[in-house]
């Protein structure tokens, strides 16, 4: 029944995270970066890149926060501000949320 489960949590993760699927698929990158949306910047042995994901939406971020943390049964908010993780296919993800103080910034 675990087994079952975790593999739905893994089929959801999955799916939430087509849309870097390009980036997370190429085998010369040693790094990707999200600092905001719409924004990935990538690393390989030739330095790093930007490159503009419109489709990259605050909402979809915050999206993949929530299957990340739910896969990986962990709490992230401002209070507990970083999620460290392994995604399904061995890669390994570090969220850090805004402050409190960044969130409410003019």
């Amino acid at each position: 029944m675990a087994t079952a489960k975790n593999s739905e949590r893994a089929s959801i993760i999955l799916t939430k995270l087509k849309i870097l699927e390009k980036y997370l698929n190429d085998e010369n990158l040693f790094e990707i970066v999200i600092n905001r949306p719409g924004e990935v910047i990538v690393g390989d042995p030739n330095g790093w890149q930007t490159h503009i994901l419109k489709e990259l939406t605050y909402s979809e971020l915050e999206g993949i926060v929530k299957v990340v943390a739910a896969y990986t049964t962990q709490k992230i908010s401002v209070e507990n501000p970083v999620l460290s993780a392994t995604l399904p296919n061995n890669e390994r993800i570090q969220i850090v949320m805004p402050s409190l103080q960044q969130i409410r910034s003019v």
